[in-house]
């Protein structure tokens, strides 16, 4: 049984490209940290279990921004029919809804995640019904860890540039440390997140 669906390259060539470019411009503009009270998971305490700073693209576009955005405009890639197969595949012999569920979605939120030294996520969970995360990073890569975590599933996903994860949002999951090996601008890990829920 599979409990995630994973896609490799899932940015064409010419795409990333841009989605680097868009990375860089966004960058320049004022980021949030998490531990500064954006909208993360928080332990009992009240305390952030993000440490990573924050863009949030939907508020930054016009509505006409939003169609010249590589990032958000990629989002039509999931509303295909060849993606939605994907999915039902993935979680047809769950037992549940999962397979049929994404389709059912009409509604999305995106966040952009910077990790660079030391920064992390530690074990949460999503209110959302899928969570989709895409990791970006400058090549060569010039950091360790930055690898998702599934604590209850027992299994560990390798953050690989350009690589889609999706899963069920309440999954609980987590972000190993990043450790810089520069102190070059922009060359941590990049977790571009895509949450689908049904708005009624």
């Amino acid at each position: 049984m599979k409990e995630y669906l994973i896609i490799d390259d899932w940015y064409d060539e010419d795409t990333f490209k841009k989605v680097i470019k868009e990375l860089d411009y966004l960058s320049c503009t004022p980021m949030v940290r998490s531990e500064d009270g954006s909208l993360s998971a928080l332990t009992d305490e009240g305390i952030s279990k993000s440490k990573s700073s924050r863009i949030y693209p939907e508020e930054l576009y016009t509505d006409k921004g939003f169609f010249c955005s590589p990032i958000l405009s990629s989002l039509k890639k999931m509303q295909q029919k060849d993606f939605h197969d994907k999915v039902f595949d993935t979680f047809k012999n769950t037992g549940t809804a999962l397979a049929e569920g994404f389709t059912s979605t009409n509604a999305s939120s995106t966040i952009i995640s910077y990790y660079e030294n030391n920064d992390k996520y530690d074990e949460h969970y999503d209110v959302f019904q899928y969570t989709v995360l895409i990791w970006v990073y400058k090549e060569p890569k010039l950091f360790k860890g930055g690898d998702l975590i599934f604590p209850k599933l027992n299994k560990t996903i390798e953050c690989k540039n350009n690589r889609m994860i999706l899963f069920p949002s309440f999954y609980y999951h987590a972000v190993t440390p990043i450790k810089m090996e520069t102190n070059k601008e922009n060359c941590g890990r990049y977790a571009i997140t895509h949450f689908f829920y049904r708005k009624f």
